[in-house]
């Protein structure tokens, strides 16, 4: 019987969810029940409803929780934060390992992968440190999802279910590994040299991390929203370690007679010094919003607007970018969407992928892991 009274299963009396159990579940696998309700008094009904539900042969507890970074390359920076915890399953077996990590801020790194269980095991998860830097937020961090699930055949049943597991030590985001050479973010500044209202020069000051200090030189171009090249620039200084800024200085001229509007996308971006180098195609910076218009243009106003839509490159659109970390979406070989950095988006596209979200696929079996892990 299904009931409403706040008894164990049922969470709350009277909030209208019925809760019932079927314990006659002596073999593992994918149960489908169907569940009829009928009306007793006028106005009478009935209705039916099918469910499905997964029975583990394994019961498992977790506990014993450890966390501990790991500086893999000896240059003083944590490549990986590692959460260890102990597991005990009563039946041995495979089963799926998911884990996420979130800092104060909400950004999450997720781990998933198949693991091995026998009696009493020690397993570990590592997370990006480069992912931590990136993100720019201090510890500690939480491990806000733990679930293990049995796999058996086409049956995925979860074991443990945990909900802010563990919470790490107190660590500073600048404690992790990061790139040599990274951009994190720029400014547009429209130039009207002439004090005429119309702009003469786009320049783009860009925010650049380095670990070394030295000599840098620089080269990038500038972009529209259809991957049509508009100028060119280069330039060199001297950078001290931790933060510096560059300007980038585009021909305002050359914007306004290619007449297509912003944003506009600085790409190609070459810079190196010190040793490093840094060479990012796409999804460097996006301007602000501006019109061809607003700067100066050696072609008469047009007389008729374009009648087409122009169609934005979507390995330069905006929505295709991943957060703060220069990364960009893609579908990986049209199959699987994922985000990958800038500067090696060439060799995936080279190799067959597109810049954006895979089109819908038909359900596998990990999307089946997906869906139920996310109930």
């Amino acid at each position: 019987n299904l009931m409403d009274d706040g008894l164990t299963p049922d969470a709350y009396a009277d909030d209208g969810v019925y809760t019932g159990s079927f314990i006659t579940t002596s073999q593992a696998g994918n149960y489908r029940a169907a569940v009829s309700v009928e009306g007793t008094v006028p106005p009478l009904f009935s209705r039916e409803v099918f469910v499905l539900g997964s029975v583990s042969a394994a019961t498992a507890t977790v506990n014993n929780f450890s966390d501990a970074p790991l500086d893999n390359d000896s240059d003083g920076l944590f490549n990986q934060l590692v959460i260890s915890f102990d597991v005990s399953v009563t039946v041995p077996g495979d089963f799926y390992l998911l884990a996420i990590l979130t800092d104060s801020e909400g950004n999450e790194q997720n781990i998933g992968m198949t693991v091995s269980v026998s009696g009493i095991s020690t397993l570990s998860v590592s997370f990006d440190g480069e992912t931590i830097y990136n993100n720019g937020v201090d510890g500690p961090y939480t491990l806000s999802a733990l679930r293990l699930a049995e796999e058996s055949g086409f049956s995925v049943a979860v074991v443990v279910n945990l909900e802010d597991a563990y919470t790490t030590a107190p660590y500073e985001f600048t404690q992790f590994d990061r790139s040599a050479l990274q951009v994190k973010g720029g400014t547009t500044i429209p130039m009207d040299l002439n004090s005429n209202g119309l702009f003469d020069r786009l320049d783009v000051s860009l925010d650049v991390e380095t670990v070394s200090s030295g000599f840098y030189e620089w080269s990038a171009t500038l972009r529209d929203s259809l991957g049509t090249e508009i100028d060119f620039d280069s330039g060199s200084a001297t950078f001290s370690a931790e933060s510096n800024s560059f300007i980038l200085m585009f021909d305002g001229t050359l914007i306004g007679d290619n007449r297509v509007d912003g944003p506009y996308f600085v790409s190609d971006l070459l810079l190196y010094g010190a040793g490093e180098s840094l060479v990012q195609s796409t999804g460097v910076y996006t301007t602000d919003t501006l019109l061809a218009s607003q700067f100066e243009s050696t072609l008469p106003p047009p007389t008729v607007s374009p009648s087409a839509t122009p169609t934005v490159d979507p390995c330069n659109d905006p929505i295709n970018f991943c957060g703060k970390s220069n990364k960009v979406q893609i579908c990986h070989k049209g199959k699987k969407s994922r985000c990958v950095r800038s500067d090696k988006l060439d060799d995936y596209l080279n190799e067959g992928s597109s810049c954006g979200v895979c089109p819908n696929s038909n359900t596998s079996a990990k999307s089946q892991k997906n869906e139920l892990f996310s109930r």
